[in-house]
């Protein structure tokens, strides 16, 4: 890349590929000339040759080591001319090699050697420099002023063309990169620079959002015989249909195009590998972000391209929750990168990577690393520190914490130290000595008072320690507070008195909390939302709805935004104001369409429809759910929830025609499971107890460990007991099936007692009916012993069972009168009588029946 005017145009071509190729992945690369290259090499030094062979090979650092040496020897030999040229040299290799630091001193020196000298290369140079460094707005200022001052023949005019479209890119101005592209191509034509700006150009066009246009761009220059521009063709059309169509239609195509990848060095591949891998990535498609990556990776023209491919490959195994391999990587790229790329931030983000795969000793060396490095910011030493001294309280060691922050802080920096202590012991729940810290810090520093009390009363709030809570806003109450701490402690005291059932002084400081906050107090919308909360439990419904609509009109976009809406639709339904919570449902579900709480108020709203009898309103409420493709989960349980509303309405085949549309569209949606377990009953509500079987079994497939497991359990036992009862011939084996999973659903954890009553007493209807009496009135009395008779009142579904299995045993004493069964079925009678089941006079009438029905020879 010499800029002087007159240079050899392959030099000018050589430095354009080299920059580019760096900074954005091109298609192209320039092969020199052999006989120009050595025609040149002849009239130079041996530094300068070997630089030159370095540089025609495009390893810029070697080559700049070179004309290093031959910059001293030019010094040292008092050559201007050389000295000069040396410099331009240097320079150009700095720039391809990416290496701003160096570039701009060398620049420097350079302007401080030769004032005045070659003004246009030198803002060409700085303006490679500034783009590398990110900062493209100054780039472009600095392009478009030397722009009008190149003659439309001058080759530095191309290479100053070229920089100029990559930092529009850079800055996301696709339509305008697109334009100065065109314009470079169309002036240098078929050469390989102007191949680049031609692929540049159909990107950005692409980019720009106007796929179609890149198409025709692309079509009207067909590919050659070539190899490799039938490649680029393929990949730019690739691009283009990731643009156009997004990519879950471009996914075929693009695994197709994936397999003739040749794992080669090529720009234009490590581009368009890249943003398929973001695209995977951004719709949580991992696997094919992994392989996207790592065509990129393996296509990345230099170091800093691999980095950040592999930074990326990484970030894909973290968030799929592989830390194993997610940690190993890392390492692996400190290992590869080490002395050149590798920052603070990949040390400490590795050593994040670490702690979570459990390699905590490998995560420490880290942090010390980075803390005890000299070149490290005093920003990310504090956060290296901080980080080692979270990991040391993890492992209660933190007394050796204390020590280390305490030897990096001290002098003029003691304080900063302290409050880093402070820190470390919230973040671990000590609450007793980070109040004590923030205590010694408020007596060593006065000035530092208010903060550190105010963080320890923050701490003590959010940790739920009322007492200390209030203790520390006393203590802040008698300093003088800046704003809005000064405010904020009221909130700290209403919190706290609610926390203690303190709930009307609680309301009251939230109140004056309210009138005292600036606007942009960031706790305004919690206190709103605390304040409502509270006037809706004093039954205050007006006051909260008034507060829960604050929340809403003037924080639309808080956190807590949606669910005040949620609330406030809940406290219209109870003032009895139907219309208004119609509407804010509405409202609700058009500002924060992806909010479970607008879900869930349409779904109220659709179950409050069908109650009141307005079944078309609730499938309308429905339909607009179904109709919701942005959010496919938020569609399957719409669906779910209109077969389940057909299913109440007794329309049977209607709900299952959209259990099938559910099961073929939403195979993985999370309301799957219920959607088998409906489909169970509906096929059993029909009679079809064989086939509604399978889709039970579904259920407590899906569910493992869920309440519709075990109803699941249960209602497959329900239906063996059917089809034993029925005219089959496999009744008894029917019958052992259906025992097995009632017992099945008594050795679920998490199986309720009302399910758990059901089980046993139909364990006993079962062997009852196998032939074994004995057994069956030992399951019956089980559940008298469980349920005592006077619980009846508290436990009605419980109850229903106990009085079957009261009467289970009666009726077994009448058909088997012998003292055992009596004194059963007495003991059944006795039960029933003290639960106030039956009266007394029908219990004497019993009593009187067993008693001439007992058996005696």
């Amino acid at each position: 890349m010499r800029y002087s005017a007159g240079k050899n145009w392959f030099i000018f071509a050589s430095a354009a590929l080299g920059v580019f190729g760096a900074a954005l992945p091109l298609s192209a690369q320039l092969n020199l000339g052999a006989d120009v290259v050595t025609a040149v090499m002849e009239s130079e030094s041996r530094d300068k040759k070997a630089g030159d062979r370095a540089f025609a090979a495009k390893d810029y650092a070697v080559a700049a080591s070179f004309y290093g040496k031959y910059l001293e020897d030019a010094r040292k030999a008092g050559s201007l001319e050389n000295t000069r040229d040396a410099y331009e040299r240097l320079l150009d290799a700095l720039v391809l090699g990416r290496m701003p630091d160096l570039a701009e001193k060398t620049l420097q020196d350079y302007e401080t050697a030769f004032p005045g000298a070659n003004p246009l290369s030198l803002s060409m140079w700085r303006g490679d420099i500034l783009s590398q460094r990110g900062r493209y707005a100054e780039a472009q200022k600095i392009y478009e002023r030397i722009l009008p001052a190149l003659a439309s023949k001058d080759p530095r005019r191309m290479r100053t063309l070229f920089s100029y479209g990559f930092v529009l890119e850079r800055l996301k101005a696709y339509k305008s990169a697109a334009k100065v592209y065109n314009i470079l191509y169309q002036q240098i034509g078929a050469s390989a620079l102007g191949k680049l700006a031609f692929e540049r150009c159909v990107l950005c066009t692409a980019a720009a959002g106007e796929p179609r246009q890149a198409l025709d761009l692309l079509l009207s220059y067909p590919p050659n015989s070539d190899s490799k521009d039938f490649a680029a063709y393929r990949l730019l059309n690739a691009y283009i249909l990731l643009k156009a169509e997004g990519v879950d239609a471009a996914s075929g195509a693009w695994q197709a195009l994936l397999r003739d990848l040749k794992g080669e060095r090529e720009p234009l591949t490590y581009l368009i590998a890249s943003s398929y891998g973001d695209a995977f990535a951004v719709t949580k498609n991992y696997a094919l972000a992994l392989d996207s990556y790592r065509a990129a990776f393996n296509a990345a023209a230099g170091k800093q391209e691999a980095f950040d491919t592999l930074e990326r490959i990484i970030q894909v195994f973290s968030r799929i929750g592989d830390r194993q391999k997610a940690a190993a990587l890392a390492v692996k790229q400190l290992e590869l990168f080490k002395n050149s790329l590798v920052s603070a931030d990949t040390k400490l983000n590795t050593a994040r990577l670490l702690e979570e795969s459990g390699n905590t000793e490998g995560a420490l060396q880290l942090y010390e690393s980075v803390y005890s490095n000299i070149n490290s910011s005093p920003e990310k030493k504090r956060e290296a520190l901080r980080r080692y001294g979270m990991l040391q309280g993890a492992g209660n060691r933190f007394r050796e914490a204390e020590k280390l922050i305490r030897s990096y802080y001290r002098g003029a920096t003691e304080a900063d130290g302290e409050f880093l202590i402070g820190e470390v012991l919230v973040a671990h729940g000590k609450v007793d000595r980070y109040i004590a810290v923030y205590r010694e810090i408020a007596k060593k520093w006065p000035a530092l008072a208010p903060r550190a009390l105010y963080l320890a009363a923050s701490a003590a709030l959010d940790a739920k320690e009322a007492d200390k809570t209030l203790a520390l806003v006393n203590e802040l109450k008698k300093l003088n507070l800046p704003e809005p701490e000064k405010d904020n402690i009221l909130f700290m005291e209403a919190s706290a008195d609610e926390s203690k059932g303190l709930l009307k002084e609680a309301r009251e400081l939230y109140k004056k909390f309210l009138a005292a906050a600036k606007k942009g107090n960031g706790l305004v919308p919690q206190a709103l939302y605390s304040a409502a909360s509270l006037a809706f439990s004093s039954k205050e419904p007006a006051e909260a709805a008034t507060m829960y609509s604050r929340i809403v009109r003037e924080y639309p976009k808080d956190p807590l935004a949606p669910r005040a809406a949620f609330w406030l639709i809940h406290v219209y339904y109870s003032m009895g104001d139907e219309i208004a919570a119609e509407r804010e449902t509405w409202l609700l579900a058009e500002r924060h369409p992806d909010s479970e709480y607008a879900v869930n108020a349409i779904f109220r709203l659709a179950s409050h429809y069908a109650d009141a009898g307005s079944s078309s309103r609730a499938e309308a409420a429905l339909d607009k759910l179904m109709k919701n493709e942005k959010f496919p989960q938020i569609q399957a349980r719409a669906i779910f929830e209109k077969a389940l509303q057909n299913y109440k309405n007794k329309e049977s085949n209607a709900a299952l025609k959209l259990l099938n549309e559910l099961y073929e569209r939403f195979p993985e949606t999370n309301c799957i499971g219920d959607a088998y377990y409906l489909h169970g009953d509906i096929l059993r509500g029909d009679g079809n107890f064989s086939a509604a079987i399978p889709y039970y079994a579904k259920a407590a497939e899906t569910l493992p460990g869920s309440i519709i497991e075990c109803a699941a359990l249960g209602s497959i036992g329900d239906c063996m007991f059917a089809l034993a009862t029925s005219e089959s011939s496999r009744s008894r084996e029917d019958l052992e099936t259906a025992v097995s999973y009632y017992r099945k659903l008594l050795q679920q954890e998490n199986c309720p007692p009302q399910l758990q009553m059901m089980a046993v007493y139909k364990i006993g209807r079962c062997i009852g009916m196998l032939g074994n009496d004995e057994s069956a009135a030992d399951y019956y009395k089980q559940l008298l012993y469980k349920l005592p008779a006077a619980e009846v009142d508290l436990r009605p579904v419980e109850t229903v069972w106990c009085v079957k299995a009261a009467e289970a045993l009666f009726d077994i004493a009448l058909h088997n009168p012998l003292r055992p069964t009596i004194e059963d079925a007495k003991f059944a009678l006795h039960w029933l009588l003290d639960a106030r089941l039956i009266d007394r006079r029908t219990a004497e009438e019993r009593f009187e029946k067993l008693k001439q029905q007992k058996f005696n020879p």
